[in-house]
């Protein structure tokens, strides 16, 4: 390891000196990362501004950039599954498979096993869509402002709020220690691609370098060509064992349906509406049942200060009760009335 000077790549005026494209050095640090994460699974964890320089990599006019590296205290490795997962992931959202997505979330492990995949699904096909509709933006019709772009993210996350909310309930999600030090990463390479070039896009520049990963999608751009042409002339594995044991399934299917009729089989199916009005009333019944023990414990106190004149001791603890019943009712009228409020802005967290 050795010192290798150069220009600290937050001097965009230094850099223009040396003849060095600003885009195209923004271009490598992204490319910079995506190789080191995709290919070899092994990444700097803190590249801030201060920890990336650039210098001029030869002679000439325009001389293409070399990006350096400082500081390598602290470095992070992917795990094998996660590794292969953010392959398999990479080349599906770009492919516009969703169904690859999610299988990609579960072999990386970053969703639990029980996790209902039909709303994986349906999130990562949203996902995919909004991605396409994002990567056709151009400059011109692309969000301007802050607020804006804002807005923009609001309304595709209510779109598939109750997805999300399948999801969510179930508390799926596993976040892998290296996963904080990546999206940290790709911020501060945000930051440094638009200080470089305004119209710095990472997912126009992870397009363009889709052809130098196809190897690693199967461990070798030939078999990944094969399996493409295969695709397309649907003789795939899949396809033809599909082809062979279509009979047996048809027997499997109706089998099944006789389990179904006779009542073998029980289906139960989940209606988040349901679920969300059940859980409405529950907060309600609690609110209402602890006004009514608030109610009972005051009356008593009435009674037993009448009774019983001045017992401190019990009028202490009737009272006591009387104002914990009545603070838990004004807890759950209060949940109540945020769940209602966030239900109206399709905001369905406050279930879970």
């Amino acid at each position: 390891m050795e010192y290798v000077p150069g220009v600290k790549i937050s001097k965009a005026e230094e850099i223009e000196k040396l003849g060095i494209d600003r885009a195209q050095t923004a271009t490598y640090c992204a490319e910079m990362y995506l190789i080191q994460l995709l290919r070899y699974g092994f990444f700097h964890c803190d590249p801030h501004p201060g920890n990336v320089a650039v210098e001029a990599a030869g002679p000439g006019p325009n001389p293409q950039p070399r990006i350096i590296l400082y500081d390598y205290g602290m470095m992070g490795t992917l795990s094998p599954q996660l590794k292969a997962g953010l392959v398999k992931g990479f080349f599906a959202v770009y492919e516009k498979q969703a169904d690859q997505l999610a299988e990609a979330l579960f072999e990386a492990e970053l969703m639990g096993e029980d996790t209902d995949k039909q709303a994986v699904e349906s999130v990562a096909r949203y996902f995919i869509s909004s991605f396409s509709k994002r990567f056709a933006m151009n400059t011109k019709t692309a969000p301007a402002t802050k607020e804006e772009r804002e807005k923009m993210r609001v309304t595709a996350m209510q779109s598939i709020g109750q997805e999300l909310a399948a999801i969510g309930g179930e508390k799926p999600f596993r976040y892998p220690e290296a996963f904080p030090f990546i999206i940290r990463a790709f911020t501060c390479l945000e930051g440094i691609g638009k200080s470089l070039d305004k119209d710095y896009d990472v997912y126009r520049i992870s397009r363009r370098y889709l052809t130098e990963l196809v190897d690693l999608k199967d461990g070798s751009a030939l078999l990944t060509a094969v399996k493409g042409i295969q695709a397309r002339l649907n003789l795939r594995n899949e396809d033809i064992a599909g082809l062979v044991t279509f009979p047996r399934k048809i027997t499997t299917m109706k089998k099944f349906q006789t389990r179904l009729e006779t009542g073998e089989i029980k289906l139960r199916v989940r209606a988040l509406e349901v679920e969300r009005a059940m859980f409405r009333s529950n907060l309600l019944s609690r609110a209402c049942m602890y006004g009514i023990f608030a109610c009972l414990a005051m009356n008593t106190v009435v009674i037993s200060f009448l009774v019983m004149g001045r017992a401190l001791g019990v009028l202490q603890v009737l009272g006591g009760a009387a104002a914990y019943c009545t603070i838990r009712a004004c807890i759950c009228l209060a949940k109540l009335r945020a769940v209602i409020r966030d239900e109206k802005n399709r905001y369905y967290n406050s279930y879970y």
